[in-house]
C-alpha cells in the first residue's frame, strides 16, 4: 500500500469517527445552542446596582455553552474552541456584548468563564 493509500485510508476513517460523532450528539448539542440562543446577550449581575455598564453571560448560557465545549472536546480530531466559535457564529448567537463570537471571543470566554463551569465535568 502506498503512502497516499494509506493516507487516503486514514482520511476516511476519520471522517467516519467524525460524522458517527456528530450523529451521536447532534441532538443534544442542537438544544444547548438553542439554550445558548435564548440567553445569549447582556447579561447584568444582580450584584451590580442600576447603571452599571459591567456585563457579562448568564449562568444559563455558561452552562449550556460548558456542556457544547465538553462534548466538542472529547473528539480528538476536533478543535473544541474553533468548533463552538463556528457553531456560535452559523447559529447567530452573539458575545455579552453583542459581537460575532470569533475564535478571539471564543478563546476569552473559555478563559473567565468556561475554565471555571468545565471542571464540574472533570
Amino acid at each position: 500500500m502506498s503512502q497516499s493509500e494509506k493516507i487516503e485510508l486514514l482520511q476516511k476513517k476519520f471522517q467516519n469517527i467524525t460524522q458517527q460523532f456528530e450523529e451521536n450528539f447532534r441532538d443534544r448539542i442542537n438544544e444547548l445552542l438553542l439554550i445558548c440562543k435564548e440567553s445569549q446577550g447582556e447579561y447584568r449581575d444582580s450584584s451590580h446596582g442600576p447603571g452599571s455598564w459591567a456585563t457579562t453571560y448568564s449562568n444559563e448560557f455558561i452552562d449550556s455553552a460548558s456542556e457544547i465545549y465538553f462534548i466538542l472536546d472529547k473528539n480528538p480530531l476536533l478543535n473544541a474552541k474553533t468548533e463552538l466559535s463556528k457553531l456560535f457564529i452559523k447559529n447567530g448567537i452573539r458575545s455579552c456584548r453583542n459581537k460575532t463570537f470569533g475564535i478571539e471571543k471564543v478563546e476569552y470566554f473559555h478563559k473567565n468563564h468556561l475554565s471555571l463551569s468545565l471542571k464540574v465535568f472533570k
